[in-house]
């Protein structure tokens, strides 16, 4: 319904007229304001945080830690973004597609409904869900990361453009097209079936991120080819200096860069037609290709050049390639890994798309984000590529646990903990086989809130209380090493983070005492109300430690991010 501007006030016209004129005039535009999202706005009221989710989750020594964030996603970012801030290599996420059907169990749900294919507003109400999650992500990513979105026809082009205004045009990469399957599918007579979707590529600098190539199935082989540039600018006055004759002794079989016989055949870079071209390699690397037996001549048998001869190249194919931009992975195999697993899930992504993503575009010792884990293929395909390769990837996932006819307890509770706990330990397939697990340590959380105050001071005592797990995931340390009223200290490995929750300092000196009998790498969190942070001159007999305060930097993010 349109809004009737006459019992509006000056104030509030002015306010909407400045609003108006700061509207962008190109690109992408739509109606923020008629759809607002009501988790964004309740933020204002609520801050998030963490605390542990009443599952077991998987903790065993020596392995890698793999987090689970149930709940809304934009809280899980929003944590993330005190957290994770640039630390983020790789970003993976299969959104809801907006579809508009009302029967898709797994389509969009905004404020709490679901939204069809009549709704006025369900393009903006998209977008608007989707603008606010990717502007929080796109700053969790080191400037060399990427992130690949999911995506098939209904928002391809909104899609396209929200992400250039977010992550920048000059960043986009590529969109890789992701062939499903090969025919079917259910579709009215006269239709095409959809036989694709897409998965776009942004960097966050694309002059600094590098994507990486992949294992050539080919290697080794090796093929002859023409030595004579062709295709494009193959023209001489484009490279002349690489216009230069070989010289072929045809008796003997001797195929020279200088002529040692006045029967010596000369041999340019000529075309069909006789027109002039250039070699692909100067002199001297040809001279030293030459020496190394990558040359031989052929003869001409047809057209104008007939009787003449031509250079070929020795092109041996290497241990890796580029990637292209077309995938071929049926999407029945995602559906047989989660009934293998005994669990349902519609439109599970395959593991062999994920993995090929994670090959291209993260590291062994990549931190990987996923923030609509979903039925949790990303985290399955890590560890299971972890145990591959010998890689120490970790994955944050982040779900929400919405309840449906396949899983009545919720996503997070019916699939997507199940299956990770079942590929990290172990399991009986359908056909009762003894499935290896992967391993890998799973850490489950969920968001929890502290209410917004008045009075500044409480919210810091508030979030002071609460933030034991959001220091946790921060340093990813979770191991409770050792326990006091006012202080605990976490492990992993050879590394310490305490955490000093009290504005007293009664209880400091028995923290201290603890830290200094450590041997390792130590973090110190100490709260204080003051907004320019500890006193550092305060901790000089606290040895080799690494001194932190909270809560104002997980307030300063909060402020930025909810304009509190």
């Amino acid at each position: 319904m349109a809004k009737d501007y006459s019992e509006l006030t000056q104030e509030e016209l002015i306010d909407l007229i400045y609003r108006l004129e700061k509207k962008r005039k190109y690109g992408l535009v739509w109606d923020e304001e008629q759809a607002p999202e009501e988790v964004v706005q309740n933020c204002s009221k609520f801050l998030p945080v963490l605390k542990p989710l009443e599952v077991k989750g998987i903790v065993k020594k020596g392995l890698e830690d793999h987090v689970l964030i149930q709940g809304d996603n934009f809280h899980a970012l929003s944590v993330l973004s005190y957290t994770h801030k640039n630390q983020i290599d790789l970003i993976y996420i299969d959104p809801p597609y907006n579809t508009g059907n009302q029967e898709d169990e797994e389509g969009f749900v905004y404020n709490d409904k679901r939204v069809d294919s009549d709704d006025t507003y369900r393009h903006s109400k998209w977008l608007n869900f989707m603008s606010r999650r990717l502007e929080l992500s796109r700053d969790l990513l080191k400037d060399s990361g990427f992130c690949f979105i999911s995506i098939d026809e209904h928002e391809f082009a909104q899609l396209r453009l929200v992400c250039d205004q977010i992550f920048g045009e000059e960043n986009f990469v590529n969109f890789l097209t992701w062939k499903k399957r090969s025919t079917g599918g259910q579709v009215k007579d006269g239709s095409i079936i959809t036989q694709t979707e897409f998965i776009f590529i942004y960097a966050k600098n694309k002059k600094i991120g590098k994507l990486n190539k992949i294992d050539n199935p080919n290697v080794g082989t090796e093929k002859w080819r023409d030595f004579r540039k062709s295709g494009g600018q193959w023209q001489r006055r484009h490279r002349p200096k690489q216009y230069y004759p070989f010289f072929y002794d045809s008796k003997n079989d001797v195929l020279l860069l200088g002529r040692l016989k006045k029967t010596d055949v000369e041999i340019f870079p000529l075309d069909s037609k006789g027109e002039e071209g250039f070699w692909e390699n100067g002199v001297d690397t040809a001279t030293k290709r030459l020496k190394s037996g990558e040359f031989k001549v052929e003869l001409i048998k047809s057209g104008l050049l007939k009787g003449t001869y031509k250079i070929k190249q020795l092109e041996v194919a290497s241990d890796v390639q580029n990637v292209g931009n077309f995938v071929d992975i049926p999407s029945v195999q995602g559906a047989n890994e989660i009934r293998e697993l005994g669990l349902a899930f519609n439109n599970a992504k395959p593991l062999n798309l994920i993995e090929f993503i994670l090959k291209i575009a993260s590291n062994k010792e990549s931190l990987i984000l996923d923030y609509f884990a979903g039925s949790g293929t990303t985290g399955h395909a890590v560890i299971r590529l972890n145990s591959i390769d010998g890689g120490n990837r970790q994955t944050i996932l982040c779900t929400n646990n919405e309840a449906n006819v396949m899983a009545p307890k919720g996503i997070s509770t019916d699939v997507t903990i199940p299956r990770l706990i079942k590929a990290s330990n172990g399991y009986k397939n359908d056909k009762n086989e003894s499935i290896p697990g992967l391993g890998g340590n799973l850490r489950i959380f969920e968001t929890d809130f502290v209410k917004n105050s008045k009075n500044k001071d409480q919210i810091k005592f508030d979030i002071a209380e609460k933030c034991a797990e959001v220091l946790c995931l921060k340093e990813f340390t979770f191991d409770l090493y050792e326990e006091h009223e006012d202080w605990k200290i976490y492990r992993k490995d050879n590394k310490y983070v305490a955490i000093y929750f009290s504005l007293l300092p009664n209880n400091l000196e028995s923290l201290r005492l603890a830290m200094n009998a450590i041997i390792g790498s130590k973090i110190l969190y100490c709260f204080t109300l003051d907004p320019n942070g500890l006193d550092f001159y305060q901790f000089d007999n606290w040895n080799d430690i690494e001194l932190k305060d909270i809560p104002q930097k997980i307030l300063d993010t909060y402020k930025r991010i909810f304009n509190i």
